[in-house]
């Protein structure tokens, strides 16, 4: 158990590149399970990706989300 996650009050965004080798999906579950609820965090999983979106026409993606993200739950 992570003990200072369910002290988080706001909306998280994580952000996991299933291809990473140095931080396992199974720490992300983890942080997930981890918290107050999941319906608090918010999940994009970048298949094949190692920790950031591509340099392609695919990130437009994944910053169109993140954008989104900030917009409904930080600005409301």
């Amino acid at each position: 158990m992570l003990p200072r996650v369910p002290d988080i009050d706001a909306p998280l965004l994580l952000m996991h590149g299933m291809a990473a080798d140095n931080v396992l999906f199974t720490h992300s579950l983890k942080l997930i399970k981890s918290c107050k609820t999941a319906a608090s965090v918010r999940t994009d999983d970048l298949p094949k990706r190692q920790a950031s979106p591509p340099r392609t026409n695919l990130a437009t993606h994944h910053y169109n989300y993140i954008l989104g993200f900030f917009r409904r739950e930080l600005m409301a």
